[in-house]
């Protein structure tokens, strides 16, 4: 389990066991560098996007967001 001092764990409650699970901290890293390539490759096939284009799908965005509420 690769487990050193300082190791952080979930906790969880069921029936009358408590289970501890590794908390995994997502690495942001990666996931800014998948999100740069699809971008990248959005941009390759599509060309940049205008201000007046993001901000169009920024506003969608919201209001799936505010629906889905």
């Amino acid at each position: 389990m690769d487990l050193k001092p300082k190791t952080k764990f979930l906790v969880y409650e069921c029936n009358d066991s408590v289970i501890l699970k590794k908390f995994e901290e997502p690495d942001f890293s990666k996931e800014l560098e998948a999100m740069y390539k699809r971008i990248d490759e959005r941009i390759t096939k599509y060309g940049e996007l205008s201000n007046d284009e993001i901000n169009e799908i920024i506003h969608e965005h919201r209001q799936r967001k505010r629906r889905s509420k």
